[in-house]
């Protein structure tokens, strides 16, 4: 049995409240019918959570909402039949998955193509400039 994953809104109790007013949204993972809910901290208005909802479609400041929830399925796709709470937990919370030892040279090197590719030159150069007295400073020792 895998478990769901879902984002909803705190307005409990407070369907009477402005159009305008902000509420928490949380993510509601459920597994063997023993729900857990995370504090995403990001506030969404009522008719913001029923776009979102409905079409997928939110502002751009709301997006993190949809990052969250799709990571939490990725996990959850991962873990399939061996899901457990400690390890969802550790996935979800941890801050980036590094999967080995980071390369300072060959990621001032990509990072310098990608601001090529997106035309911005002079970050390129100066990308490039770093890395060749990188380079030089390694050679001396």
């Amino acid at each position: 049995m895998l478990a769901t994953c879902t984002l909803i809104l705190f307005n409990f109790g407070k369907k009477t409240a402005p159009s305008d007013t902000k509420f928490s949204v949380y993510l509601r993972v459920t597994f063997r019918r023993i729900p857990k809910t995370y504090s995403l901290r990001i506030k969404m208005t009522t008719k913001e959570y029923a776009k979102l909802m409905k079409t997928g479609n939110v502002k751009e400041e709301n997006q993190h909402a949809i990052h969250f929830l799709n990571k939490a399925i990725s996990i959850v796709q991962d873990l399939k039949e061996e899901f457990s709470w400690e390890e969802f937990e550790s996935r979800f919370f941890s801050k980036k998955e590094q999967k080995g030892p980071v390369d300072l040279l060959e990621s001032i090197q990509e990072y310098g193509e990608q601001m090529k590719k997106e035309g911005r030159i002079k970050t390129f150069q100066s990308m490039n400039a770093t890395l060749s007295r990188i380079k030089l400073f390694y050679k001396k020792k």
